[in-house]
């Protein structure tokens, strides 16, 4: 036990974080902060127009937070 200790405090302090909090989901499932995943459930026929549109709004929401590439437009050989 003696070695472990030291072994861990030798580490950077986020390293040190890391390997603590594995090793307390390992003793302690109950305090583990992952998510069981999302089930979706309905994923067979056409989708909806409520769908379609919340896609679409999500879509939109991501082009804007992406940032513009200005400066890198490529020329076109004339002919």
């Amino acid at each position: 036990m003696y070695k472990l200790t030291q072994q861990l405090y030798t580490q950077p302090p986020l390293v040190l974080k890391s390997m603590l909090s594995k090793m307390k989901v390992v003793l302690n499932p109950s305090m583990t902060d992952h998510q069981p995943p999302e089930v979706q459930q309905d994923t067979r026929g056409r989708p909806t127009t409520k769908a379609k549109q919340q896609k679409n709004e999500d879509l939109a929401r991501r082009k804007d937070k992406q940032p513009e590439n200005r400066g890198t437009t490529t020329l076109k050989s004339q002919r």
